[in-house]
């Protein structure tokens, strides 16, 4: 299976599921799947895998400084969950027009926007009914 496939393929398992995979790939294969993964996502890997081993692949991927700045970062925290990549949204853009423009987010992205549209509902909800008094 080609490595952009397998990376694809890791990104969406459970975490120690991903881990316990690329446990028993040889460090070689495990570098060209790393390279071809979210920066977000190579973190949480190597973060679930021994620490030689994923030292071993950071020593050998493209962008190792990205993906060691997300590891500083404890799973449960604000920065376990953040990503390097950048996704610039207009201030005027609507929800759909989001989602249009930049496809499938990351599930972190996902969960803001979510929360984005529960919060105006909110709002509308609270001006809505505040208004009638």
């Amino acid at each position: 299976m080609a490595p952009e496939n397998t990376a694809d393929i890791l990104e969406e398992m459970d975490d120690e599921d991903a881990a316990e995979i690329a446990n028993r790939m040889e460090t070689g294969q495990l570098v060209e799947i790393v390279d071809n993964m979210e920066p977000d996502e190579a973190a949480d890997l190597l973060g679930d895998i021994p620490q030689a081993q994923a030292e071993e692949v950071l020593s050998q991927i493209n962008d190792p400084d990205e993906v060691r700045f997300l590891l500083e970062h404890p799973d449960e925290t604000a920065g376990g969950v953040m990503t390097s990549l950048d996704v610039m949204i207009e201030q005027d853009m609507t929800v759909d027009e989001a989602i249009c423009t930049y496809g499938i987010f990351p599930p972190i992205l996902k969960k803001f926007i979510i929360s984005l549209c529960r919060i105006r509902m909110v709002i509308w909800w609270a001006w809505f009914h505040c208004a009638s008094w």
